[in-house]
């Protein structure tokens, strides 16, 4: 809805600006981190929604290494918190299918029950019961 809003007030060719400075800057930052070599190599991420949602979709197979397991890393924990948000409200059905969906997209870094366990569903209910209590 916030991009929605963005994209009605702001005119795309200064969004694509804003993707241009983003990226300079970002590549003065990973210059300082990890060298000439490895910043341009970071560049393609970063620049990619400037040109649109095939652009973005194609060049992530240009990611570092390091990118990707950023990206999963989050990914995984999105989809963590939909699965124990949905086991919380009782609709077990939705929480299986996440995590059977995120299993078949992703066999070398499954979902365990461990990951999904008792303790983790506290400990998400406990976080949800104090965000309400500190508005």
């Amino acid at each position: 809805m916030l991009r929605a809003g963005e994209f009605l007030l702001k005119p795309a060719v200064l969004q694509d600006m804003m993707v241009g400075v983003d990226t300079a800057t970002r590549f003065l930052k990973d210059y300082g981190d990890y060298g000439f070599k490895n910043s341009v190599a970071r560049i393609p991420k970063t620049i990619a929604p400037a040109f649109g949602t095939v652009a973005r979709q194609l060049t992530t197979r240009l990611w570092t290494q390091g990118q990707r397991e950023t990206y999963d890393k989050y990914r995984r924990g999105q989809i963590k918190s939909e699965m124990l948000d949905a086991f919380l409200d009782g609709d077990n059905d939705r929480a299986l299918h996440l995590l059977t969906a995120w299993n078949r997209a992703n066999p070398d870094r499954p979902f365990s029950y461990n990951d999904i366990s008792w303790k983790a569903m506290w400990d998400k209910a406990e976080r949800k019961a104090k965000r309400r209590l500190n508005p």
